[in-house]
Parts: C-alpha cells; structure tokens; sequence
C-alpha cells in the first residue's frame, strides 16, 4: 500500500474492516501507527473517526496518542504516535510468563484501562 506522505515501515495487522502499519511521517520523520479503515457507506459515523474523537480525550502516557485523521477516495487513516514496546502476544507466545512478570503486566493493563475510564 502506498500513503502520500507516509513511508510505510510493516503491516502489523490486517482484520475486516482495515488494515494497520508502521510508517515514518516523511514530513517530519515522526514514527506513527496509521489505521486504513475503510469508509463507512451506510452514511454512519465511522469507526475512525469514533476511535479518534475517543482517543482524543484521553490523557495518558500508556495510551497512544492520535495525531490526525485523513480521508481518500476509500479510505480513513487514523494516524497514532507510534509507542515503542513488546508485542505481548508475541513476547508470551515464545514462552512462558513467570507470575512476577503476569502480575507485572497485569498491573500495567490495569492501569491503562483506568486511564481511559
């Protein structure tokens, strides 16, 4: 896929509704997240827009940042400021978690997920 301005880096994920990358922001060299949704045809608010009208309220260092949402011909980009970490499904899948490490994870979700309630 290409995005003017946007240098794409990988997928990370494809699912029904989009698809979502690692990309560098040409004009600034910003890494970003960007979410291609596809554009919603019933004539409903789309899902992001939702999800950047949602993220926009939320002031939390644990919770990505949105930084703009663009709109083509087909699609809607949600552009996140990309949060460097593990892939936890990945990181758990090459093996086990000790409980020290799930408790420590678990309280990080936690505290996340009240960030954003």
């Amino acid at each position: 896929m290409h995005l003017y301005g946007y240098r794409i880096r990988d997928r990370i994920c494809s699912r029904s509704h989009g698809d979502v990358y690692f990309a560098l922001r040409e004009r600034d060299g910003l890494e970003v997240v960007l979410k291609v949704c596809k554009l919603a045809t019933d004539g409903s608010a789309s899902r992001a827009r939702r999800e950047f009208d949602f993220l926009s309220r939320i002031e939390s260092e644990r919770v990505a940042k949105p930084l703009e949402l663009e709109t083509t011909d087909e699609h809607e980009i949600l552009v996140l400021r990309r949060v460097h970490g593990l892939d936890l499904s990945e990181y758990a899948a090459k093996r086990a978690l000790d409980s020290r490490t799930f408790l420590s994870i678990a309280v990080q979700c936690a505290e996340g997920l009240t960030d954003i309630h």
